[in-house]
């Protein structure tokens, strides 16, 4: 049977470096994997999983879980499949059941993704994802502010929108207590 994994954390905690790093130890152990990135993340590249570091890999452009079932099916002997910001994939059903289908087909997922948004509400995918998982890493950031663990992320401009793509120039991590202090 397969497993599922998920990294998730605020801002700058790592999320997407930990997701490369365990796609480096695949193509070191000459391990086929599938890579998989939201079309709407293009804040490093529009073709390519970036981190902040500017580490990258090439990734299959999706917009919903039925992309990743479909891109599965032509590469049947592959069985390692790599989302990054899985909170962006958009379902008409319970997300966490096709993960669960996947796993079922022996598939290694690993998955990586915000846990909250800026109002430190869970985005609905990741709880769902986090109660399945077989291993679960929860990622803190360092605090823009004060410096200590950070485990929140602040948006800088006003928008009110969930989904604002952005990097440093939107966002920055801070702990509980500071951003408390925002007013969120």
């Amino acid at each position: 049977m397969g497993r599922i994994e998920i990294i998730c954390g605020p801002m700058f905690s790592g999320k997407t470096e930990e997701l490369l790093r365990k796609i480096n130890r695949f193509k070191y152990s000459k391990k086929e994997f599938l890579l998989f990135k939201p079309k709407i993340d293009v804040r490093y590249s529009k073709s390519k999983v970036t981190s902040h570091n500017k580490s990258k890999e090439t990734a299959h452009l999706i917009d919903t879980i039925d992309d990743v079932k479909r891109i599965c099916e032509k590469h049947k002997d592959i069985k390692i499949i790599a989302v990054d910001e899985v909170q962006f994939i958009k379902s008409n059903r319970p997300l966490y059941l096709d993960f669960l289908t996947l796993k079922s087909k022996g598939y290694e997922i690993i998955l990586s993704g915000l846990d909250m948004d800026y109002r430190g509400v869970p985005f609905p995918l990741i709880p769902e994802i986090m109660a399945i998982a077989d291993e679960v890493i929860k990622l803190k950031a360092v605090c823009f502010d004060c410096g200590q663990d950070a485990g929140m992320s602040h948006k800088l401009l006003k928008e009110k929108e969930i989904v604002d793509i952005g990097a440093n120039e939107k966002y920055k991590a801070l702990c509980f207590k500071c951003w408390k202090n925002k007013g969120e």
